[in-house]
């Protein structure tokens, strides 16, 4: 991750004599595009090595009202990487370009340069990426990033995510 020295892959992990858990992370949200909506997320954890139970995989969604679509993912990123409590191999499924940049690079030029970006302006959501970092960190985890439009939880995700937004504004009408 951002901060952290140390294996980076799951080959120098195993060379360092360390066996993380695999930890897949699939990411979504109701929100596309760059215009504010009302809209919800969601996200869901997989440890493929423990059988399935209540914990695992665990799913949660979230209503977050007026939103962007790179906001209401990292809301998401952030609720699923503070449910990580030990050190994991992560993968990080998502279909979002903006946040496979952010976690396979641009994060750890944030951190080093204070959350601003090259041009020397605030990133967007700095105190919400920071502390998403922190926890990525403190979970020990090198980031592996999916970029993929479809994954084994995507349409069920997609379901849920959709479902919240729709008991939202319900809501939001009373």
């Amino acid at each position: 991750m951002a901060d952290k020295q140390g294996p980076h892959t799951r080959e120098e992990w195993e060379r360092a004599g360390k066996q993380p858990e695999t930890v897949k992370m699939y990411i979504a949200s109701s929100v596309k595009g760059p215009c504010r909506r009302k809209g919800s997320c969601g996200y869901a954890l997989e440890c493929p090595s423990r059988p399935p139970s209540a914990k695992n995989p665990t799913m949660e969604t979230r209503y977050i009202g007026e939103t962007t679509e790179n906001h209401a993912l990292l809301c998401a990123l952030h609720e699923a990487a503070g449910r990580i409590h030990s050190e994991c191999f992560l993968t990080v499924y998502t279909d979002s370009p903006y946040i496979a940049a952010v976690l396979s690079g641009w994060l750890s030029e944030w951190v080093a340069h204070g959350y601003q970006t090259k041009k020397g302006k605030p990133v967007a959501d700095a105190a919400l990426w920071k502390e998403t970092a922190e926890r990525l960190n403190a979970a020990g985890s090198p980031v592996h990033v999916a970029l993929r439009h479809t994954n084994e939880w995507r349409n069920l995700l997609a379901y849920e995510v959709e479902k919240r937004t729709a008991e939202g504004r319900e809501c939001d009408k009373d």
